[in-house]
């Protein structure tokens, strides 16, 4: 700062609100005590020390100190008694025990320590008993204090990222709480007494080492999202049945064979059960969940997708990757679900597209890969709409001309399969920037591919090319194009001899005329 930190603080004490964010302050001079503001924001500086004057501002309710690389809290800190909101992630606070001092101040509301890389929190913080939002993510604590029980107000609190492996049964006198995430923690189980925490709308324990859940979940009946993602140990659960406001709810990856009272829940929107690999059906269940929008089912070894699909109207998102499907086990029903917008078939056993696809005209972007798809249909090109389409990993021998139709394409992968030549009206995907075409068996590009303006990245490698030649393949996309372009007269004319060389249409074989 051009007239240094103590003449900026100066100018600006009578100000309520002194904003000097990402202004270069490497030091916070004594002169801060001049300042009345009731926000100070000193967020992304460099600032690695606060003086004590910092105990002077008897105004302050609002403090970012974030994104700084603060190692110590003065004990004056605690002198802040106006103080409602302290915002201190991303610092380096692990450098010294935090000052019990913080527990002095009797009216902070929200307090953030996230990204600090501490390896405990103060149990003083128990006594901020006006605190409703406490942030301890992306550190390395492995105990919450039991004291911590005794923040009866806390509505907000976010440990995720940490090493916590158990929580003392005194959460359960959260009653006021509303969000809880203990996601990517070392956790073995939850208390009994989280039941106590009634209007909990949010709870999040994915990416733990969850064995069991507690009976008492089920008592949870305002919840509107849980996750229990990727604790693989998880092999039943308590019934669901009484959380009729859930929206989402992520099960993904764990040994599940039932989810119980699935069907009761009419409100949700998105359910995630990927990598239940014990599944093995379409759970009946959901059938009845006819506000489903997202619907996961990738890895669960399902064989059949039923009919009762077509309830599912509401759908916009359809996983069912890395399935056993064949073609004739997708019912026609598929096709009621005409909100569908993204449809995921890869890594199944399909050797025809199922027909009725090809009537889901909302479609953004499908995935249909790593299956043995020796055709796609000329009805293909009804899917106006689509954004991105990949087809790799079959053994396509062709590409319908109705595919220069899908002319919102910005995406298309066909590489990996047994492509020999491509539909000149692929030239028409005016909005096409990525497209693979990479290890199949082409000779020969259409030249109006030369007119493809938006086409930033084509992938030819491992075909057998001869237009364009090698030497300009190597020099990238662009030059390809151009050369398409130039050279299109010549291609269009059949005479290959004036480009050096050989037709790639001709037959090997064939005896020169005398």
């Amino acid at each position: 700062m051009g007239n240094g930190p103590a003449k900026e603080m100066k100018k600006r004490k009578k100000l309520e609100k002194v904003d000097m964010r990402k202004s270069m302050i490497a030091e916070i001079p004594p002169e801060v005590a001049v300042l009345k503001c009731r926000e100070l924001l000193l967020s992304e500086n460099d600032i690695t020390r606060l003086p004590e004057e910092i105990g002077k501002l008897t105004n302050v309710e609002i403090m970012d100190l974030s994104k700084n690389r603060i190692s110590v809290l003065p004990p004056e800190v605690g002198d802040l008694k106006t103080l409602q909101q302290l915002y201190l992630s991303g610092n380096k606070l692990f450098f010294a025990p935090l000052t019990p001092k913080i527990g002095a101040l009797s009216a902070l509301q929200k307090l953030d320590l996230s990204e600090n890389s501490l390896t405990d929190v103060p149990v003083e913080i128990s006594r901020l008993a006006k605190l409703t939002f406490l942030d301890i993510s992306n550190n390395q604590i492995k105990i919450i204090p039991a004291e911590y029980g005794a923040l009866e107000n806390l509505q907000t609190f976010n440990a995720n990222h940490n090493l916590i492996k158990t929580l003392p049964p005194e959460i359960g006198n959260w009653r006021s709480m509303k969000e809880l995430d203990l996601s990517q923690n070392q956790l073995t189980a939850l208390p009994d007494e989280i039941s106590n925490m009634r209007g909990l709308r949010i709870l999040r324990a994915g990416f733990n080492k969850l064995t069991m859940l507690p009976e008492t979940l089920s008592q949870l009946q305002f919840l509107q999202e849980l996750e229990l993602r990727d604790n693989p140990a998880i092999d039943m659960l308590p019934t669901l049945a009484a959380m009729g406001e859930l929206t989402k709810l992520d099960l993904r990856n764990l040994q599940l064979t039932v989810v119980p009272g699935l069907q009761n829940l009419i409100n949700l929107q998105e359910l995630d059960l990927r990598d239940n690999i014990h599944l093995k059906a379409f759970p009946e269940q959901i059938g009845a969940l006819v506000n489903l929008r997202k619907l996961f089912l990738s890895g669960c070894n399902i064989s059949v997708v039923p009919p009762f699909i077509a309830a599912l109207t509401q759908l916009t998102l359809l996983d069912l990757r890395k399935n056993n499907l064949t073609s004739e086990r997708i019912p026609p029903e598929i096709g009621a679900l005409t909100q569908l917008s993204k449809l995921y078939l890869s890594e199944n056993a399909l050797s025809v597209l199922p027909q009725e696809v090809t009537n889901l005209v909302m479609m953004l972007d499908f995935e249909i890969a790593s299956n043995r798809l020796v055709a796609i249909p000329e009805e293909i090109g009804r899917l106006s709409s689509l954004q991105r389409l990949n087809v790799a990993t079959n053994q396509l021998h062709a590409l319908p001309a109705s595919l220069g139709a899908l002319s919102d394409l910005v995406y298309f992968d066909a590489k990996e399969n047994q492509i020999k030549d491509l539909p000149p009206s692929i030239a028409n995907l005016n909005k096409l920037a990525r497209c693979d075409l990479s290890h199949n068996a082409l000779t020969q590009l259409p030249c109006e591919m030369g007119n493809m303006a938006a086409l930033t990245t084509l992938e030819v490698s491992h075909n057998n090319l001869i237009i364009p030649p090698g030497p300009e393949v190597l020099k990238g996309t662009r030059n390809m194009l151009d050369w398409l372009k130039e050279h299109e007269k010549i291609i269009r004319e059949g005479k290959f001899s004036n480009l050096g060389v050989v037709d790639a249409t001709a037959d090997p074989k064939a005896k020169k005329k005398p």
